[in-house]
């Protein structure tokens, strides 16, 4: 089963590949890694393994990870070895000011997961569940520059702005053929001193 992704992240490729290149960083934006765990001494290029315990609806498996190529900047390939075995991808390539990243897996799953029957069910789950992936990758990685300016709460006023004064009812003027609001009434009605004249 081979299923393919992209996604065009607005950040240029340096800026995406230094949070790609972060492997223990994946589990925050790949829902169905539940940990990443460093088996080797290294945390990136090629030899580099991981333990990654993994969940897709009821269905849970360790992923052994080797990364097996590793082109700076650009590529990192790997190797899944345990019950699901096959290989994956993920590719940079600048795409205007931003960056379009492939993910790219080819792997085989075996009959305890439903073998060939399997896949024809799991692949356009993994295909829709993977482009979510991609799409969280891209918002974790929004430039500053590029992310709209927050206002919190979102309803705060521009401090800098004077609130308008507020009318004196008792002070207006009614219109020729209205009848005053009827607390004025009252008022007019009421003695001109005060309890305390």
């Amino acid at each position: 089963m081979r299923i393919a992704v992209e996604h065009v992240v607005d950040d240029p490729i340096e800026v995406v590949w230094a949070d790609l290149a972060d492997l223990g960083t994946h589990a925050e934006w790949m829902t169905e890694a539940g940990s990443i765990e460093f088996v080797s001494p290294q945390r990136r290029g090629v030899g580099t393994v991981l333990l990654v315990p993994t969940h897709v609806g009821p269905l849970h498996t360790e992923d052994w990870i080797v990364v097996t190529s590793w082109d700076e900047g650009r590529e990192i390939g790997v190797v899944h070895i345990g019950l699901v075995t096959g290989s994956g991808r993920f590719t940079l390539e600048a795409e205007g000011k931003g960056t379009r990243i492939v993910w790219d897996e080819e792997f085989t799953l075996p009959a305890v997961f439903g073998g060939r029957i399997g896949e024809v069910f799991a692949a356009p789950i993994l295909a829709a569940l993977w482009r979510g992936h991609l799409r969280r990758f891209a918002r974790r990685r929004r430039s500053p520059a590029t992310a709209p300016p927050r206002t919190w709460p979102p309803f705060a006023r521009d401090p800098r702005r004077a609130a308008p004064a507020r009318a004196d009812p008792r002070s207006a003027r009614p219109h020729a053929g209205s009848r005053a609001p009827r607390s004025v009434r009252r008022e007019q009605r009421s003695p001109a001193t005060t309890p305390w004249q």
